[in-house]
């Protein structure tokens, strides 16, 4: 089993991609074996590195498969193989050419997103309910025909939205959550489908949804919280048997949407404070595509003190790329085969200097967002801007101004010109 063909440690690191070769190595229990401790080793000194394997045989695709490990192509000809060799030799062993060929199939799975160029983004949770009656009822009064037509009216090409944030309020029905935390529907859960409901109105008008999800569950609850596994002082950290119990619920919501929500954003997989590994990530990433196969996914872990477009998780398919303000543009398309997207609150800084995310006022004119959403989309980036909405859908007139400035700015908005009925009968 080979790795320097394709690069050494520091090339692997540089590049977060490390690939094994076997050279036609024929598979045995001291190959896999040997092979595991390096995956292990690799994983330790490198926890957000990618790791591919190319090898022969059924045996070195369950191994792989066993470990988390991207399998290469089933089959590849020697021709092939030469000209992968010969392209990796040009670069003095790096692994330039397996890159390549990750952000091809990364280019392809992220077209629409990246072609939408902006979004919108809304945090509509239960932070203000003390009663189930009372989440309820706001659910209800939320207009999801309001939301697309406001998204229509800026040229706004996707929308996320929140499913829950810490507490027990969903905005949609889940039978896994209720069984785990031994609620009855409607309880904390609410029984109208608000995500559906907005895939069902934005899907008529050519509009994408995307969903807000967490890596900590309703943490704050402290009824539910210690039934899932995780409480406050969360910071002590996530175990499996939490991580698998709210995964399915994850993969109950992803397989009822299915194709028609797009993406998922989880935030709080911190590494540092919840530690989060690749494994424990894994298990999210299943749960999603067993909904949509096809759905894209970006793992959040947290604004890091040197604002930049940065890939956590080795396999997700755009940068979660929380920012507090507009100023970070993306050198390029891709970071390290990760689409460059980013989220940031359009909302005024809050009097103790903090960012305001759902909140009222404009830390940036629609002058300055109609010229930075564009460089970004100039560098193959992607832009999400999070606005204050209110319990009925709307937003806020001063925020919507420059939404629709940047709708005009980046062309995602179409000013179709009146016509009176003598104009066509001219």
């Amino acid at each position: 089993m080979k790795m320097e063909t394709f690069g050494a440690l520091e090339a692997g690191a540089r590049h977060q991609l490390f690939v094994f070769w076997a050279d036609g190595e024929a598979f045995t229990e001291a190959a896999s074996s040997s092979f595991r401790a390096s995956v292990a080793q690799l994983r330790e000194a490198h926890p957000y590195s990618g790791i591919l394997l190319f090898a022969p045989g059924d045996g070195w695709r369950d191994t792989a498969t066993a470990l988390g490990v991207a399998f290469g192509p089933e089959t590849e000809t020697k021709e092939r193989d030469a000209r992968i060799r010969l392209e990796l030799s040009r670069h003095g062993g790096i692994d330039h050419a397996i890159v390549r060929r990750l952000e091809a199939v990364a280019e392809e799975r992220t077209r629409r997103l990246h072609d939408a160029k902006w979004g919108v983004f809304n945090h509509f949770l239960g932070n203000d309910c003390k009663t189930s009656a009372e989440w309820n009822a706001k659910v209800a009064n939320f207009g999801v025909e309001r939301i697309a037509d406001q998204l229509q009216e800026c040229g706004a090409r996707f929308y996320f939205f929140t499913v829950m944030q810490g507490r027990r309020w969903m905005s949609a029905p889940s039978a896994a959550f209720d069984a785990i935390a031994r609620t009855r529907p409607g309880e904390a859960c609410s029984l109208r489908d608000l995500p559906m409901e907005l895939a069902d109105e934005l899907g008529k008008r050519g509009i994408d949804l995307y969903l807000y999800f967490t890596g900590d569950g309703p943490y704050l609850d402290r009824e539910i919280g210690p039934r899932f596994g995780l409480t406050e002082r969360r910071f002590l950290g996530v175990t499996e048997k939490f991580v698998r119990n709210w995964a399915s619920v994850l993969e109950e919501l992803s397989s009822r949407y299915a194709g028609n929500v797009k993406g998922w954003w989880i935030d709080g997989c911190y590494n540092d404070h919840l530690g989060y590994t690749p494994e424990l990530l894994r298990f999210y990433a299943d749960a999603v595509k067993a909904g949509n196969p096809n759905a894209l996914v970006a793992m959040n872990n947290g604004i890091f003190h040197t604002p930049a477009y940065r890939k956590y998780w080795p396999e997700e398919d755009f940068t979660a790329g929380e920012f507090n303000d507009f100023a970070c543009i993306p050198e390029k398309r891709f970071i390290d085969g990760a689409q460059a997207f980013m989220l940031a609150p359009l909302a005024a800084w809050r009097s103790d200097g903090y960012c305001a995310w759902g909140g009222a006022g404009c830390k940036r004119n629609a002058g300055y967002m109609s010229r930075f959403v564009p460089l970004v989309n100039e560098n193959g980036g992607v832009v999400c801007i999070d606005v204050r909405v209110h319990p009925d859908g709307s937003w806020d007139s001063d925020q919507m101004e420059v939404l629709t400035a940047v709708g005009k700015a980046t062309g995602t908005l179409v000013t179709i010109p009146h016509h009176s009925l003598a104009d066509f009968c001219a």
